[in-house]
């Protein structure tokens, strides 16, 4: 009994030892990140604290700063009759008016945009424009042509693709091909539609040069964008009147400095200015929304690209509005991967994720010294590509924890949007399941910040 007894007591002075260790190295890490570096991972323990059903315990606590922004969404149509195509336009702009939802950055893509004949098409899109102008939503049209939300990034009409890649492959090959070739390959409906200058260079040499990552306007893919958004801008419109009233924003080129997706583009800056100059000749007033991946290692100098851009367009476009948008997700839980560090992957990745953006605190005061407005874009809502987790995005506690991450680290001084990415699998839980507490509790905080009525008892 005395052997063990003497065995308990070294194992109990070995527990004294490493809890000693541990707030040894809790406190070098206290000191090193400093009081605003922490501050968010006691957020990310507070609102799991707070992430009960009842979330009047989190909208008393941060009623203050919710005071300061407003929840949109990112719509994306394409992807949306995928999860619920039984849903009807008229359906999610009943839901979207009663979570209070005004602001709304609607997708479009260029492969969706036209017909078999290569001609302006948006017989797809009519019905979710006319619904969403009419119910008054203030639209942030993301039209790219190049690059717009959702994986793959990037949609191109396959046409273009195979055409640009057969007409640069012959450059290495150096053989020549003619019109008459293409048309017989293409189609003579797709040939009408190649901008003129193509056809030209293809004439005079016989090829075009490949398309380097970075799209210039001397670019050949540039060229076919260019040329299809002067034809789509007039069939804009046509459907939603000359003035375009119900479109307070316009999106080109969605992380327009991140190569990100399958055609990893980065836009030049001086394509951009072709971009917003065609837009701001069919509406002068035009306001613009660049946005930029969120923050990391990898993404932190995308974001202040985008800053640099936008100083540099607005030298282009005197008088034009500019806003930087964020597109924030939680970093994948690397650490979490290491079994050592698997009893609070949490804390680690909460810690990671904060650091990088700690270094960019003052961000959205800056760029309001500046003239240019700050928000988040894309606000994870959804889940996608995470491991799992006992909190996964689209739950209550999991939007909490990233309301927070914005309010700590980007809020500004002024009011400041925070649209939320994944509306759509929301609106098919809350069409498919409206009584779901979760549901439920996901409704009652939306509703709650947007209509800063935070005593929802």
């Amino acid at each position: 009994m005395k052997q063990e007894s003497l065995h308990q007591f070294d194992i109990d002075r070995n527990r004294r030892q490493f809890l000693q260790f541990l707030l040894l190295i809790t406190g070098s890490i206290v000191a090193s990140f400093g009081r605003k570096l922490i501050e968010p991972i006691l957020h990310q323990y507070q609102a799991k604290k707070e992430s009960s059903i009842d979330v009047q315990a989190f909208l008393e606590q941060h009623h203050e700063k919710l005071q300061k922004i407003e929840l949109g969404c990112t719509f994306s149509p394409e992807h949306f009759v995928l999860l619920a195509s039984e849903v009807t336009p008229d359906q999610v702009v009943a839901i979207l008016k009663e979570l209070l939802i005004k602001k709304i950055r609607f997708t479009m893509r260029w492969d969706r945009c036209l017909n078999e004949n290569f001609e302006i098409d948006l017989s797809f899109y009519e019905p979710w424009l006319t619904a969403f102008a009419e119910a008054g939503f203030e639209l942030t049209l993301s039209l790219g042509p190049i690059k717009t939300p959702r994986y793959p990034e990037s949609f191109v009409p396959t046409k273009v693709i195979e055409f640009l890649r057969l007409v640069s492959s012959q450059a290495v090959q150096k053989n020549k091909i003619n019109i008459s070739e293409l048309t017989e390959t293409f189609g003579e409906a797709f040939i009408k539609q190649v901008p003129d200058q193509i056809l030209l260079q293809i004439r005079e040499q016989g090829f075009l040069p490949r398309q380097q990552q970075v799209v210039t306007t001397e670019s050949p893919l540039a060229l076919f964008a260019l040329e299809y958004l002067e034809k789509l801008l007039p069939a804009l419109q046509k459907l939603l009147g000359t003035d375009l009233s119900s479109i307070k924003m316009f999106n080109p080129e969605n992380e327009f400095r991140n190569p990100f997706g399958t055609g990893k583009y980065i836009m030049s800056l001086d394509y951009m200015i072709e971009v917003c100059k065609r837009i701001i000749s069919i509406k002068p007033n035009a306001a613009f929304l660049l946005n930029s991946a969120g923050i990391s290692n990898s993404t932190t100098s995308a974001l202040e690209q985008s800053v640099s851009g936008a100083t540099v367009l607005q030298k282009a476009f005197p008088g034009t509005e500019f806003t930087i948008g964020l597109d924030l997700y939680e970093e994948q839980d690397v650490v979490g991967m290491i079994p050592l560090l698997n009893f609070h992957p949490d804390t680690i990745t909460g810690l990671l994720v904060m650091y990088h953006g700690g270094l960019l605190k003052n961000v959205a005061t800056n760029l309001e010294e500046l003239g240019i407005h700050f928000e988040a874009t894309e606000l994870q809502f959804e889940r996608w590509g995470e491991p799992k987790r006992k909190y996964p995005p689209g739950t209550v506690y999991h939007l909490q924890y990233m309301l927070l991450r914005f309010l700590t680290t980007f809020l500004g001084n002024s009011q400041q949007t925070v649209r939320l990415w994944g509306i759509e699998q929301f609106i098919k839980k809350y069409v498919q399941s409206p009584d779901a507490v979760e549901t439920q509790a996901l409704r009652q905080l939306i509703i709650a910040i947007n209509s800063k009525r935070f005593d929802i008892h």
